[in-house]
């Protein structure tokens, strides 16, 4: 398979950290066309941060490129110098007063709209966030922290009530969600409350390990 090639670049616009930028690329039969495309000059990390009492740390924060209130986890762009992980922890504490005992990053690089935004961003689960601090907002950043059971976060996403596509990639992501869906399934199946959205996206989140994790956890959540 031929791919386009990507050709000169131009910046038509730049303001803060976003810009706007025209690319050619050679198609595969050897036509130039011509692309507008978005740009950011940082790149965010997004962090799914879950308390020890299993509960996310969700906000409902005003964002005005939807021009509404969005439900979606927290986030920032990167300080010049600083670390991903070093990054996440601040924008944590600055948006809930939370801080975590442990961070793992779930991956990098993934594009928020590859079709037409030149930008990607870090995932990280944050486990065991405890409240140290009251948030500490910009300006412009108006927004709301809540908790909500694993469980219900989980079919909040499921049920189509989260619409931030970010959100809804690093919950997939996360192990600690995945093992939650098992119980969940075990328990629906044994009470036979299963239903089709469940098994459909099912091979999402079983393998052989999380199927014995969850199995083994049952006595644990009845």
């Amino acid at each position: 398979m031929k791919w386009p090639v990507p050709g000169e670049m131009k910046e038509i616009m730049k303001k803060y950290d976003r810009q706007v930028i025209e690319q050619d690329f050679t198609l595969p039969d050897g036509e130039v066309k011509n692309f507008f495309l978005f740009a950011a000059s940082t790149k965010p990390a997004i962090v799914l941060a879950v308390t020890k009492d299993r509960k996310v740390l969700a906000i409902k924060q005003f964002r005005y490129g939807a021009c509404d209130v969005v439900t979606e986890i927290p986030g920032g762009n990167a300080k010049p110098g600083q670390s991903m992980e070093d990054c996440i922890t601040d924008e944590l504490l600055e948006e809930t007063g939370f801080k975590a005992k442990k961070l793992v990053k779930l991956g990098e690089g993934i594009w928020f709209d590859p079709a037409s935004w030149r930008a990607s961003f870090t995932a990280f689960v944050a486990l065991d966030c405890k409240r140290v601090a009251e948030p500490n907002l910009d300006p412009t950043e108006i927004l709301e922290w809540m908790t909500v059971p694993l469980n219900k976060w989980l079919g909040m996403a499921m049920r189509g009530e989260i619409k931030d596509a970010k959100t809804l990639a690093i919950t997939l992501m996360a192990p600690v969600v995945r093992q939650v869906f098992v119980l969940i399934l075990a328990i629906r199946l044994i009470f036979k409350k299963a239903r089709p959205q469940h098994f459909a996206v099912a091979p999402l989140f079983l393998s052989r390990y999380y199927c014995f994790f969850g199995l083994s956890r049952l006595v644990w959540i009845l």
